[in-house]
């Protein structure tokens, strides 16, 4: 009796399929990098996730505990550690400010130090 040589790929190609299942998403806890938020900003606003990295600072989703509206949190790295990152932080600062009430610009609500 001979195997057909298709069947024999299709039993190998549904294994593989078997054995290879997809692992359940792991839902990341804010909790494991909460030591790169300051404690005075952690008894103000609950966080709930990060939203993104960079060179230049780190983006979290958070609740104002007061109001609980939802809010984007933006820690800058070494803002002020020279002039050129000083004048960098000052100028982000000066453009939110100067574009509050345009729909299309994050509204700054207020800076922590």
């Amino acid at each position: 009796m001979s195997q057909n040589p298709q069947n024999g790929h299709a039993k190998k190609d549904e294994q593989k399929r078997k054995d290879v299942q997809p692992k359940p998403a792991q839902k990341k806890s804010p909790e494991k990098n909460m030591s790169e938020i300051d404690e005075h900003i952690l008894k103000r606003f609950e966080i709930k996730k990060r939203l993104g990295k960079g060179a230049y600072g780190i983006v979290w989703k958070a609740v104002d505990k007061r109001t609980k509206e939802t809010v984007a949190i933006k820690k800058i790295f070494d803002a002020f550690r020279n002039q050129t990152d000083a004048q960098r932080t000052f100028r982000e600062i000066i453009f939110l400010q100067s574009f509050r009430n345009h729909p299309n610009i994050v509204k700054l609500h207020s800076i922590h130090r």
